[in-house]
């Protein structure tokens, strides 16, 4: 395995990450990913759920990228609330999206 992005905030926190020789690598340099996060102990752990693409008014986007935009920057205040600044994105190393009915003749993906 091989160490990369030392660039990143949580480096200086005790994270590490890796990838697997070869393809691997390759994968993560192409798409800025890590295949492998190495979490210290006792670090605080943020855990976000439940974030929805509706607008501040109440409205839902009328297309599917700006419902997806909306429910990351739901994402990025809950991170702030939770005491992380304006570069909260920074410190997260796993992101999960569920999303269901795609494959409704409604939606227009």
């Amino acid at each position: 395995m091989v160490l990369i992005d030392e660039k990143s905030k949580l480096c200086a926190h005790g994270f590490s990450f890796r990838n697997w020789p070869g393809p691997g690598e390759e994968a993560a340099a192409s798409f800025g990913l890590s295949h492998v996060v190495i979490v210290p102990p006792n670090v605080r752990t943020i855990i976000v759920g439940g974030q929805i693409g509706i607008a501040d008014d109440g409205s839902v986007p009328e297309d599917l990228a700006t419902e997806v935009r909306e429910a990351f920057e739901h994402v990025g205040r809950a991170l702030q609330a939770a005491g992380l600044g304006e570069d909260a994105w920074e410190y997260v190393y796993k992101c999960i999206s569920l999303t269901t009915g795609l494959n409704k003749p409604d939606n227009d993906v």
